[in-house]
């Protein structure tokens, strides 16, 4: 399933397209309405100059075909909102390709656009194909599908359902309303049950390979905020409220033995929005400060507070644990800073900066690393780096070139490549952890948002077991401990 994403705040226009059928192939015609298009106020010269020349964008004096700028349209985050209000149809993007060859005097030819209108006609037809599960009213009361959830025996997957007995709502409205729990079947991706969870489910994880930790976005008023699945009973076997917690959750994480739960202060927006908004406004010089945020350590078996651990830094998004429980390491995307933090003592033994707004992290197999995703989301920017620390002091190694809005970030079981998701592109980055190169880029189907990864291992008899999660390595596998997983 997709998450169709609109990039608030990036163009705000309203431009009202009328688009045109040729029925024969007049050039002039074309050139004509490609220079309309491309001047418009909220369209390509903003970025690219009126000489093609590039300006914020690159240059695209080479003279891109219609299906390459399609794949832009589609793909790149950055024509999101020109996409949006153009709506070119197939005629308007060969008027672009031949208005933009224009520019430097590269010839365009009457067989070139039968020619580049064939091919355009078939990339649009394989984008639509590509469409496994085609988009209907009701998915829109499903959309906000935000994490990536396997049952410890890689047996079922766990996705946001729409409220019951209501009609589809808004994708992004539908993040703060309650929302049901669809069991999935991890073979044959059919729905297997949808129950009430008391909330809007936001992240998840396996914990002691045999329940799910999820938290939510939102949830009812007798639901609770963290809590524990089993998946072999489908009941919620316990969990806790923010309000016992003196404070708002954001996400939970776990070391396998205890629950973690980054805290946000009350006060600055409503809801779960608090820590959010609070930082963007911080950032933004609305506010000059704001009250601490937290980590609460729970026991499992009480739900109730063992530890809390403060850290220098505004709304901690994510937790990285070494493989013997010493330290955890904690980005801010607030103050687009990272912690290392003593589990035991508290002490926050470095602080030190990274990209912008920084999301997901996690340590190479050596744990001499920290790799982290600048996502760029909390301070309004399309975060496009990675940043990769020295785990000992916080010292920068490395600035690596990453996708738009690059969030979730994992050492892959062999322990050998970094595996990061983008918001932005739909696509899932892979990179060598010795060298710091990327290997691969794969692309998800439907342009969807992975938001999250799971590894799921088969062993000769067919049996699954989930060896790699947001939480830690299980299931025997864990390259920090010399026990990868080669394949």
């Amino acid at each position: 399933m997709t998450t169709t994403r609109r990039l608030a705040g990036f163009i705000v226009a309203t431009v009202l397209i009328a688009s045109q059928s040729f029925a024969q192939v007049d050039l002039g015609l074309y050139e004509t309405r490609g220079e309309e298009l491309y001047n418009l106020p909220a369209s390509c010269a903003v970025c690219h100059k009126r000489d093609g020349t590039g300006l914020i964008g690159p240059d695209i004096t080479y003279g891109p075909t219609p299906a390459q700028i399609l794949e832009q349209m589609l793909n790149n985050p950055q024509m999101a909102g020109i996409a949006q209000e153009i709506k070119a149809d197939n005629e308007d993007l060969i008027s672009l390709s031949v208005y933009i060859r224009s520019l430097t005097g590269l010839e365009t030819t009457e067989a070139m656009i039968v020619d580049q209108r064939a091919k355009l006609i078939s990339a649009r037809a394989k984008t639509e194909t590509d469409l496994i599960f085609p988009k209907t009213d009701r998915d829109m009361a499903v959309e906000a599908v935000h994490t990536t959830i396997v049952s410890g025996d890689g047996k079922y997957v766990y996705i946001v359902g729409s409220k019951p007995h209501t009609e589809p709502t808004n994708q992004i409205k539908a993040l703060d309303a309650p929302a049901t729990l669809i069991k999935v079947d991890a073979i044959t991706l059919q729905p297997i049950l949808q129950q009430t969870m008391g909330g809007r489910l936001h992240h998840g994880m396996v914990f002691r390979d045999k329940y799910v930790l999820l938290d939510t976005f939102s949830r009812d008023p007798d639901g609770l905020d963290v809590m524990l699945l089993d998946p072999n009973t489908d009941e919620i076997i316990g969990g806790v409220r923010d309000e016992d917690l003196g404070g708002s959750s954001y996400t939970a994480y776990t070391d396998d033995d205890y629950i973690y739960i980054l805290m946000e202060p009350v006060g600055y927006a409503s809801h779960r929005s608090t820590g959010m908004l609070g930082a963007k406004n911080l950032y933004g010089g609305k506010i000059t400060t704001m009250k601490p945020f937290w980590i609460a350590k729970l026991d499992p078996e009480t739900w109730e507070v063992v530890q809390e651990y403060p850290y220098p830094g505004f709304r901690g998004d994510w937790i990285a644990f070494d493989a013997e429980k010493e330290f955890m390491y904690v980005p801010a995307g607030g103050t687009s800073n990272v912690s290392k933090i003593n589990m035991k003592t508290g002490e926050v033994v470095w602080a030190a900066g990274a990209g912008i707004s920084p999301y997901g992290a996690s340590l190479n197999a050596e744990e001499t690393e920290l790799w982290v995703a600048n996502k760029g989301e909390h301070t309004g920017h399309f975060g496009r780096t990675l940043s990769v620390l020295k785990a000992a002091t916080g010292q920068q190694v490395a600035t690596v070139f990453s996708g738009y809005e690059v969030d979730h970030i994992l050492l892959a079981p062999n322990g050998k490549e970094m595996w990061a998701t983008s918001n932005g592109e739909g696509r899932i980055y892979v990179y060598d952890t010795e060298s710091h190169d990327e290997i691969a880029v794969i692309q998800m189907p439907q342009n969807g948002d992975p938001h999250g990864l799971v590894w799921v291992h088969y062993d000769e008899n067919g049996e699954s077991r989930v060896v790699r999660d947001q939480g830690v390595f299980r299931g025997g596998v864990n390259p920090a401990l010399g026990k990868p997983l080669d394949y």
